[in-house]
């Protein structure tokens, strides 16, 4: 086993990199590639779980390589916004499950937040879209040192605008 290289952020204690957290990045990979071909077009946040499973700390450690990070979230549109903003931006910029954003929120220390809409297609998932703006609103409120850019012509997502917060 060999240390893990310190990047730019990195102040955690020297760790030594176990098989497992060398082969957490190819598993999410590969777990992505075979829903792929049974999922044409369907995302899901499994090879994101698969990858954290075998390193609890794989999105920190990713994250922290990454000078600019930006995150994007809400029920629709957020594959359309990334895609545009990783054209434009030399940042890490990630379309996150609006459920997993609260647990995520820290270890990702996004320095902006994207909202794109909150829609009643996810009722299945969490019974009523208020249900979906309180798992924002928590990770919202875990990161105080992020910029906000929320659809305003959507009121459930302005309404996570918070008095005296910095927006984008």
């Amino acid at each position: 086993m060999r240390p893990v290289p310190q990047g730019a952020g990195w102040s955690r204690e020297r760790e030594l990199l176990t098989p497992c957290r060398m082969l957490a990045p190819a598993f999410g990979r590969l777990t992505r590639n075979v829903l792929r071909r049974l999922r044409p077009g369907g995302g899901t946040a499994l090879p994101g779980w698969v990858a954290l499973r075998l390193d609890p700390r794989f999105v920190e450690r990713s994250a922290a390589r990454f000078a600019l990070r930006v995150v994007i979230t809400g029920t629709n549109g957020k594959t359309s916004t990334m895609t545009l903003l990783r054209q434009l931006l030399a940042a890490l910029v990630m379309e996150v499950d609006e459920a997993a954003f609260p647990r995520l929120a820290l270890a990702l220390s996004p320095h902006l937040v994207v909202v794109t809409g909150l829609f009643r297609d996810q009722l299945d998932r969490f019974g009523e879209v208020q249900t979906t703006r309180r798992h924002l609103e928590r990770a919202i409120a875990m990161l105080p040192q992020a910029r906000l850019l929320l659809n305003g012509d959507d009121p459930l997502v302005a309404s996570l605008a918070v008095e005296g917060r910095s927006s984008a």
